[in-house]
């Protein structure tokens, strides 16, 4: 009997130990988005939404597309692209 209290000891001082560290590797929050029902009112109702995703907080997609093309001397640039300008300029 002395044996199976001694391990009932063990395993729950155990597990009393291992339970601090779950809660250390638990991700913290990143904070909240604060806005307001009536964006021109600050005294309207405040719409508090946490933040989901730390690396993007807001949410926002980077694919933006413009309706305007960049040319230079008649050659197409894109995003990324190197050229090679004369010494004296374009025309």
């Amino acid at each position: 009997m002395a044996v199976g209290i001694k391990l009932s000891f063990v395993t729950l001082l155990a597990l009393l130990l291992c339970m601090p560290a779950s809660f250390l590797f638990a991700q913290t929050s990143c904070g909240d988005i604060i806005t307001y029902e009536d964006e021109n009112d600050l005294s309207s109702e405040e719409i508090i939404t946490p933040i989901a995703d730390c690396d993007d907080p807001f949410d926002e997609t980077t694919t933006e597309t413009t309706p305007y093309t960049l040319k230079i001397d008649g050659i197409t640039i894109h995003e990324g692209d190197t050229i090679e300008v004369a010494r004296g300029g374009t025309t």
